[in-house]
């Protein structure tokens, strides 16, 4: 996944991380759950938290 830090990002607690202007590129991994009908019911999404916060000027 890569992209730039242009857009505020909410805290999970109500407020909001305003943006850095700073890229990032990190690895990602995606797990899906399909059903029968060939759609997906579920998606889990892993990354390295650490790493993006670090690229996007956040630690």
């Amino acid at each position: 996944m890569q992209g730039t830090f242009t857009r505020p990002m909410p805290d999970g607690k109500g407020g909001f991380i305003q943006p850095t202007g700073r890229k990032y590129a990190i690895n990602m991994a995606t797990v899906g759950i399909w059903n029968r009908r060939g759609t997906m019911d579920e998606e889990f999404l892993f990354w390295d938290n650490q790493t993006f916060y670090q690229q996007i000027g956040l630690v």
